[in-house]
């Protein structure tokens, strides 16, 4: 840190708005701060002022971020400005804080040891899957006698479909649940709560998932794990119920920061409430215009209540990012909700209009828009300044062949996660057979990769020995092939895993992360697996070297399963080499800024999404069984809103007259989005298309504000 930033204030930098929330004195604070406004460097100062002029430990300020890359970002600001101070910081999501509270307290936590797994969510679902099948918590429908007049084919066809039907019905079933136990977690439902005898009934549904609730619950403590809502919730429970845990935790805490604040759901708010129990200062920025995460369980009022009643409210309206004529429509088509408290952002910056194309159909559309990127990166534009952002998945395959039919670098982010792809989750599970040498999930995803002969019977054979003896798996496996019962290939191939799982437990303790995911591909044969699977060699390469990049930063492997259990889409595809343009959903863009964005599908039945319009609000915060979910049509203005302010300087909106969706005609046309934006068309390429301003559709309120 040189003299002059030593001689500067932290506040110095800051505008007036800025300065009065960053230097706000103890008690609860809302900063309503909006996109572009300088939020991050609002609370940045914040900390910095905290320790450095008012002497604060830094030990005993807490914050929390959408991110762990913001928490990164953000204890490297404050470090620029007070040193080596910043280290101390306790900064993190509120999963990781979660993940330390549990694994100083493991046992208080009820986990076996303080080396649990947390279970990606990807893997989550399959335990919920082998769960819901072996404990046939789907009741099948007998097939009927057979018919001595059918034949044996007739037979054999009504039998495969009878299969294909309960299939099917077991796997929605498992989405559902999983849906449901998600949901229930972020609403505070805990597993005793579900099996206490003196609860109400519920409906057969809810009965039916809160079953499967219990066993996936017993399951995941059988196997010393936790899942992603266990972090949050179970560090609660502790900080509620355990007064030598909350004392321990909650009483070292003197300043809490919780950032993205509008985005907390009801466990996060307890959770943020019970950590600032005897904090002198409470500090909640977000947006609640940016409040796009109700499906998780956000819903509006978080900010307040993390604050708690009473709380000073301070309002930052000065935007840095974009332009005004990229502000007047994201103003305006918030201005249809009703409870915004703020002004409409600012800015004084002047450039191009946004422009709105109408196209014949999704290919066109998607051909229209790789073109102009194109165009702009001919021009200069860094591709990976350009964003192609969407309101829902499904519609991202028209852009992404568009793209490869330009040659246009790209990435896509919230579709497919990077680390649900195969090979991701291949090597995860070789990682946490190091630390965790009994972890049957992870060895019958790789025990046959590559294929090894070994057919199912023998893999259930080796997890019963290893259940029934206690050994690890590489010992289980070498005692197999050593028995002589296998056919030479089956025994050679489980010999060479055995002695990878071998190599991988004994160096887990004093190998660096990255050094062990080498073992991982190279020892156990897993090499030969990448290069002879189906599909994109080079893609399956790309996302082995995304995982090796990423074990370069952590101390150890614990601390990287968990990073990587932990990490968002969006981070792990940010460790992909060379500048790509962004294809992502607007969720995935949240807190990213671009130079220039496209908007496509801006069309009826897209965007706003029909079902969310549908579903609307419902619940209420402090329930557990049914607490709030869905954000209605205001959650999709607000989408409209937040995609718009991720562009500094052209946004590009766009619709298809006609679209393709889940195998059927949709017909299209412009969103009533646009006309609460009041944006209308400016371009329609296609000769036969007359310009058309874009109507209210019936699925919106016909009047400014919720009805």
């Amino acid at each position: 840190m040189d003299l002059i930033s030593l001689l500067r204030s932290p506040l110095d930098d800051l505008d007036p708005e800025q300065r009065a929330a960053a230097a706000a004195v103890s008690g609860g604070h809302v900063v309503i701060a909006g996109a572009g406004t300088g939020k991050t460097r609002t609370l940045t100062a914040r900390i910095a002022h905290l320790v450095r002029e008012r002497g604060v430990d830094p030990s005993s300020i807490v914050g929390t971020t959408f991110t762990n890359k913001a928490a990164r970002e953000i204890r490297e600001r404050v470090g620029a400005v007070t040193g080596d101070a910043a280290a101390a910081l306790r900064l993190g999501t509120f999963h990781s804080l979660g993940a330390r509270i549990l694994r100083r307290h493991a046992s208080a936590a009820g986990f076996q040891d303080r080396s649990f797994v947390v279970l990606p969510q990807a893997e989550a679902a399959e335990l919920l899957q082998r769960i819901v099948e072996e404990q046939r918590l789907v009741r099948a429908v007998p097939l009927p006698d057979r018919d001595p007049a059918l034949s044996d084919e007739d037979w054999e066809r009504l039998s495969a479909a009878a299969d294909g039907d309960r299939r099917r019905e077991t796997a929605a079933f498992v989405r559902e649940a999983a849906r449901a136990i998600a949901r229930w977690k972020s609403w505070g439902l805990t597993a005793p709560m579900v099996a206490d005898p003196s609860r109400g009934r519920r409906d057969q549904g809810q009965e039916a998932f809160a079953a499967t609730y219990l066993a996936y619950q017993r399951a995941l403590e059988a196997r010393n794990m936790a899942d992603f809502g266990d972090l949050v919730l179970k560090a609660l429970v502790l900080l509620e119920e355990d007064p030598r845990v909350s004392r321990a935790e909650a009483g070292s805490v003197a300043h809490l920061l919780v950032d993205e604040a509008q985005d907390a759901n009801a466990v996060q708010v307890r959770f943020a409430r019970a950590l600032a129990a005897s904090a002198e200062s409470v500090f909640a920025v977000g947006d609640e215009n940016q409040n796009i995460m109700a499906f998780q369980g956000a819903y509006p009022g978080a900010m307040q209540a993390i604050a708690g009643p009473g709380a000073t409210l301070h309002v930052l309206t000065r935007n840095r990012r974009c332009t005004d004529e990229i502000l007047r429509p994201a103003n305006e088509v918030v201005r249809w909700n009703r409870g915004s408290r703020r002004g409409a952002l600012v800015s004084g910056r002047s450039g191009p209009a946004p422009q709105v194309v109408a196209y014949d159909s999704e290919v066109a559309e998607a051909h229209g828009i790789a073109k102009a990127a194109k165009q702009l990166i001919a021009d200069g534009t860094d591709p990976s300044k350009i964003a192609v952002l969407v309101r829902s998945a499904w519609v991202l395959k028209p852009y992404e062949e568009a793209f490869l039919r330009a040659k246009v670098p790209f990435a896509v982010v919230g579709g497919r996660n990077a680390l649900d792809r195969e090979e991701a989750k291949d090597v995860v599970a070789f990682l946490r057979l190091a630390t965790s040498p009994r972890d049957d999930l992870a060895f019958r995803r790789i025990a046959n990769k590559p294929a090894r002969g070994l057919g199912q019977a023998v893999v259930e054979a080796i997890v019963g020995h290893v259940s029934a003896s206690g050994r690890t798996f590489h010992e289980a496996c070498l005692a197999v092939a050593e028995a002589g019962h296998l056919e030479p290939r089956a025994c050679e191939g489980l010999e060479i895993l055995a002695e990878g799982l071998r190599l991988l437990y004994a160096r887990a303790a004093g190998t660096k992360p990255d050094g062990l995911v080498e073992i991982a591909v190279t020892r156990t044969g897993y090499e030969e697996h990448l290069d002879r699977s189906e599909g994109d060699r080079k893609e399956r390469r790309a996302t082995v070297a995304m995982l090796r990049r990423s074990a370069r930063d952590a101390e150890d492997l614990p601390e990287f399963l968990e990073t990587l259990a932990l990490m968002s889409d969006l981070e792990f595809e940010g460790l992909r080499e060379g500048a790509r343009v962004r294809i992502s959903t607007i969720h995935a863009a949240k807190g990213l800024e671009f130079d220039e964005v496209f908007l496509p599908c801006w069309e009826s039945g897209v965007f706003p999404n029909p079902r969310a319009v549908d579903e609307g609000v419902r619940g209420r915060p402090g329930d557990p069984w049914n607490g709030p979910i869905g954000g209605g049509v205001d959650e999709e203005r607000r989408l409209a809103h937040v995609a718009l302010t991720r562009a500094r300087h052209g946004v590009h909106v766009s619709y298809a007259t006609a679209r393709i969706g889940f195998g059927a005609f949709l017909g299209a046309g412009p969103s009533a989005l646009l006309a609460e934006a009041d944006l209308e068309l400016t371009a329609a390429p296609n000769g036969d298309l007359r310009p058309a301003k874009a109507t209210r559709s019936s699925r919106m309120p016909a009047a400014r504000g919720r009805r």
